[in-house]
């Protein structure tokens, strides 16, 4: 991947600050714009982005995955309309095609990231 977002593949889970973090860093370097907690996002009420979860997948999408009892647990940043970047406790940080994570944890959402201004 000769990407900017090349040197986040080289990170354990915890240098990458879990999923939420990784997805984080991976935004801003793309220029866009998550905040760097679900809970900053919760307390400040910010809206993430519009939901495009009928429209192929984009460079920047969130993508929001469930665990198995149906609760949000995971989240990834799309880096290309086939593979996602994410991080995993056991693995550190990925990048696998789209299916093959939605196979392990079902896909609840996809959001399209607002643009930093």
């Amino acid at each position: 991947m000769s990407d900017p977002l090349a040197p986040l593949l080289n990170l354990t889970y915890e240098e990458a600050g879990g999923c939420w973090g990784l997805a984080a860093r991976a935004a801003q370097i793309m220029g866009l714009v998550l905040p760097e907690s679900p809970e900053d996002a919760l307390a400040r009420r910010t809206a993430l982005g519009t939901v495009v979860d009928g429209r192929a997948p984009a460079r920047g999408d969130l993508v929001v995955f469930d665990d198995a009892d149906g609760r949000a647990d995971h989240v990834g940043i799309m880096v290309d309309r086939f593979r996602v970047l994410h991080a995993s406790s056991s693995a550190g940080v990925l990048l696998q095609r789209l299916e093959h994570v939605a196979a392990a944890h079902p896909i609840r959402s996809r959001v399209r990231l607002e643009a930093q201004s």
